[in-house]
């Protein structure tokens, strides 16, 4: 029942706004167990030794257990996986939940969660039992930082870190989620590194078939089919179908079109899937080392590793 006075002053603010953010219900008196953490000091914490390299993926998830085990002002979670998120499920989809302070359920559907903890494993960011997120899922989904002008009821917390399609965490003070934040690409950044490595590894009987033909297949009609099909929906601006046909054409043969994998690498670029673009521009090359618009290849690769892009 060791609430703090400036938690319990929280959580009157937290019931006082139900009106602006539907039905707001507190758990705060739940287990609130744990001391105060001292003040968040950038400067202590693995994001911090990033930029130098000084990190490793086990250290980085470690810090990330020790900053998300327990926030005084609490974390505003939103979940994205499907779950069944009525009102009457709550407890369910919060098995397992620590320190819980309050439930955010217009309609009787929980949009928002605050909690004190978030627990992380060597595998897993979890809020409960049901509400988690595996490491391994950033390798296909991104994570971005936001700060938010308008805020939910009257929480404060505008700081948003967002594991797309999946899991949003909200914060107070906009130094933290920019760790967070950090420490969350860090692991992803690692994750897809041994990943783009696995498929380029993959990839290299395909590109030693390649370079020991003497004379390269033509495009057939069928593929040709597929490349229209293609440029049309990149017209359209329907990226993703673009590069399902332009999938369709390598299919069909993988050698007589290596410039799809060139084209694939743009169109994900395009939509900021930069993970993506690198490993199709990677293919490219070692298909076509010699090509006119290697250099040009190259330095795409560059720019996109700056952005996002495994390395």
């Amino acid at each position: 029942m060791g609430l703090n006075r400036r938690a319990c002053l929280f959580v009157v603010c937290l019931l006082a706004g139900c009106g602006l953010a539907g039905c707001v219900e507190d758990y705060g008196g739940a287990a609130i167990s744990q001391p105060a953490p001292p003040p968040f000091v950038r400067a202590e914490h693995a994001c911090a030794a990033l930029s130098a390299g000084k990190a490793d993926v086990a250290a980085v998830k470690r810090d990330l257990a020790g900053l998300l085990g327990f926030v005084k002002e609490g974390i505003a979670v939103r979940y994205y996986k499907p779950h069944d998120a009525s009102k009457a499920h709550m407890w369910d989809l919060l098995a397992g939940a620590k320190n819980l302070y309050s439930i955010t359920h217009p309609n009787d559907q929980v949009e928002y969660v605050l909690v004190a903890t978030i627990q992380v494993s060597d595998t897993r960011v979890a809020v409960s039992d049901r509400m988690y997120f595996d490491f391994v899922e950033l390798e296909d989904h991104e994570v971005n930082l936001g700060e938010r002008k308008e805020v939910t009821g009257n929480w404060d917390h505008r700081y948003d870190v967002i594991v797309q399609g999946v899991m949003q965490l909200s914060f107070e003070n906009p130094e933290f989620a920019q760790c967070v934040a950090e420490e969350l690409r860090f692991v992803q950044q690692t994750l897809r590194k041994a990943q783009q490595d696995e498929l380029l590894n993959a990839f290299q009987p395909l590109v030693a078939q390649y370079r020991a033909m003497p004379a390269k297949p033509p495009v057939t009609e069928e593929q040709r089919k597929y490349i229209v099909q293609a440029n049309i929906m990149i017209q359209k601006k329907e990226f993703a179908r673009a590069i399902e046909f332009y999938a369709k054409a390598l299919e069909v043969n993988p050698f007589s079109f290596p410039a799809a994998y060139y084209n694939m690498a743009l169109i994900s670029a395009q939509v900021g899937r930069y993970y993506a673009a690198v490993t199709y521009m990677k293919k490219y090359l070692l298909l076509v080392p010699e090509a006119e618009d290697a250099r040009t290849a190259q330095d795409k690769i560059y720019e996109w590793e700056a952005l996002g892009g495994a390395q």
